[in-house]
């Protein structure tokens, strides 16, 4: 089967481990086609709006639809990981993005490959 970002998203939003190694695995396969860049952009609007979720107090998927202005399965997403996330635990997975997005951009030194950095970041966000 052929994986795309938002199923990861959707894998890390109900912290399914394993769904979510194996959907990153996947991805990293083939960087040209799914860019790492890309990926790591999504992952941080997604705990953004996770820490959204959090800050607003919002918990119904309605609610944070309209509050965000964002589709009803996102707003299920940012509600379910919210509950599964805690604020400090968002703010620490938004820090490790931004490392790795650092990292792919060549601001921090490395000579891990790429697809290694987001297997591993995938690992880190969920743990």
């Amino acid at each position: 089967k052929e994986f795309n970002v938002f199923e990861l998203i959707g894998a890390l939003s109900n912290r399914k481990i394993y769904q979510s190694h194996m959907i990153i695995d996947r991805l990293t396969q083939n960087t040209k086609i799914h860019a790492p860049t890309l990926i790591v952009s999504n992952l941080f609007r997604f705990f953004h709006y996770v820490a959204l979720v959090h800050r607003h107090q919002l918990r119904d998927p309605n609610s944070i639809k309209h509050k965000l202005g964002v589709n009803y399965f996102q707003a299920r997403d940012y509600a379910k990981a919210s509950s599964l996330y805690s604020l400090s635990k968002v703010y620490r997975n938004l820090g490790y993005i931004e490392e790795v997005d650092r990292t792919l951009k060549g601001l921090i030194p490395t000579h891990t490959n790429e697809r290694h950095l987001l297997k591993t970041l995938v690992w880190r966000l969920l743990n």
